[in-house]
């Protein structure tokens, strides 16, 4: 993985709230080494606690938590996803 360009990083962990917080220091991480300022690392650290909370809470009995990060130059994209016990 390289954060001069392009990268992904994807991960996978049951959907736990216990596990919410390394997931949301996975994201201040890579927002941190691709450059971006302390504002969007903030942002980006709620925008992932928020969603990954919202998924935990409808996630399926041992279902798997899978959050995948797009890094761009300008941008992160996450990508977030569970399945539900509906």
């Amino acid at each position: 993985m390289t954060l001069n360009g392009e990268a992904t990083v994807e991960i996978r962990t049951p959907a736990s709230a216990a596990l919410i917080p390394t997931i949301r220091a996975v994201a201040s991480d890579l927002a941190a080494r691709a450059d971006f300022d302390l504002d969007a690392i903030a942002d980006l650290r709620m925008a992932v606690d928020e969603a990954c909370a919202t998924l935990v809470d409808i996630a399926a009995p041992s279902a798997i938590l899978r959050c995948v990060f797009l890094v761009h130059h300008e941008r992160i994209e996450v990508h977030a996803e569970v399945q539900t016990g509906r």
